[in-house]
């Protein structure tokens, strides 16, 4: 039989084990706690004895901002960090009434060199799209004097010239006459009959139809900002490899290039002033086939409103600038985009990490409560039991 004293000291012992288990901070509320109160209740009350920065943290208007705010950054990074931006915006222009009309070489030209300037008149506040056998081959903004100049090479014998003019807002204008070019390293001319009568061709082209060299791309009405890159895609087929390419970015810098296969890459330049500038690119094979793409680069004040309308188109196979004015009309600047998206990057390396300190700290005070509670639970179930075991030892 057990006596007295060896219960007190399991009794005292059991105490000792209660205690150790529980912070030292918390055992006011534990002793506070009656053994026949309600769980539900303890919940309350130890959620009613919160510190203040847990108050805060664990409220449920905190968590749902957290969710919300969670979201919003998920969501924010992905459309940054994506591969590419479209941005479609539909902005009140003139519809063009003229075409765009190839004044030089005329229909039925013979020429011996190439690259040749193919030049025109066109409407202003235009760019004119020049297409060689329908495959687009240059871009030019249309001069303050109604004139475009477009430099390309030709094919062996037939080329189709095709210019047709667009808007800003990239609506085309009506058609106009096509132009036929036959081309050669040498003519043969006889007179028959007091006439003159072309003989066709004799040795090699360096841009023959059979496999011939393609530079393809396409242009729409686009503009960037000073100080931000201008960046293009295009891709290379056909002809012999290995391609080397020379830039001429119309500023007086170039670039060059050099690829083992068909390839498709980005041309990337930053300029430092306001203007149109003609980009030329050169393509050369390993057989010397040559090719070129002319294109134009709209560059413009950050900020600035309107559509860029240059005044005044440079000229020359090395390109140049000269500046312009912001005509009426709606912002469409890709390079304010690009300023918008580099801030948006530069945020959110602030926002991440302060977002997952923040939901670490909940998730720790949460788990933190929720041990504290399970012991005061356990505290509880063991004063519950300690009557019955005092009854059974007195008996």
């Amino acid at each position: 039989m057990k006596t007295k004293s060896s219960i007190k000291s399991k009794k005292s012992q059991s105490k000792r084990v209660a205690k150790s288990s529980t912070p030292k901070h918390r055992l006011g509320k534990l002793k506070a706690v009656h053994k026949n109160t309600p769980k539900a209740k303890v919940k309350r009350k130890l959620r009613s004895q919160r510190p203040v920065h847990k108050k805060v943290l664990l409220h449920p208007v905190s968590v749902l901002l957290m969710l919300c705010v969670g979201v919003f950054i998920v969501g924010l990074t992905y459309r940054t960090f994506a591969a590419s931006y479209s941005v479609h915006a539909v902005v009140p222009w003139p519809t063009l009434t003229e075409g765009a009309v190839i004044t030089w070489p005329h229909d039925g030209d013979h020429v011996t060199s190439e690259p040749i300037n193919v030049t025109g008149t066109c409407p202003k506040n235009s760019y004119v799209k020049l297409y060689n056998d329908h495959i687009f081959s240059g871009v030019a903004w249309c001069s303050s004097s109604g004139t475009f100049s477009i430099l390309t090479y030709l094919y062996l014998s037939g080329n189709l010239l095709i210019a047709q003019d667009y808007n800003p807002v990239n609506v085309a204008g009506p058609a106009s006459p096509n132009v036929t070019v036959h081309y050669s390293l040498h003519s043969y001319v006889n007179n028959v009959g007091g006439s003159t009568k072309y003989t066709g061709p004799s040795g090699p082209s360096t841009t023959s139809t059979s496999n011939p060299l393609v530079i393809q791309s396409d242009f729409n009405y686009q503009t960037f900002a000073v100080g931000n890159y201008y960046n293009w895609t295009m891709n290379i087929v056909g002809g012999t490899l290995p391609y080397k390419v020379h830039i001429l970015w119309g500023d007086g810098q170039t670039s060059d290039l050099s690829f083992g296969k068909d390839v498709t890459f980005q041309i990337s330049h930053k300029y430092d002033t306001q203007g149109y500038y003609s980009i030329k690119v050169f393509v050369t094979d390993a057989v010397n086939k040559n090719q070129v793409l002319q294109l134009a680069a709209l560059i413009k004040q950050p900020g600035s409103p309107g559509l860029y309308s240059p005044g005044t188109q440079s000229s020359g196979s090395n390109g140049g600038s000269t500046s312009g004015s912001a005509s009426s009309g709606g912002a469409l600047s890709t390079g304010g985009i690009q300023s918008l998206v580099g801030g948006t990057k530069v945020w959110l390396l602030v926002a991440w990490p302060s977002f997952i300190i923040v939901t670490l700290m909940m998730v720790s005070f949460w788990l933190g409560e929720r041990q504290e509670i399970t012991r005061l639970l356990e505290y509880r179930q063991t004063a519950k039991k300690r009557p019955t075991n005092r009854r059974r030892h007195a008996v």
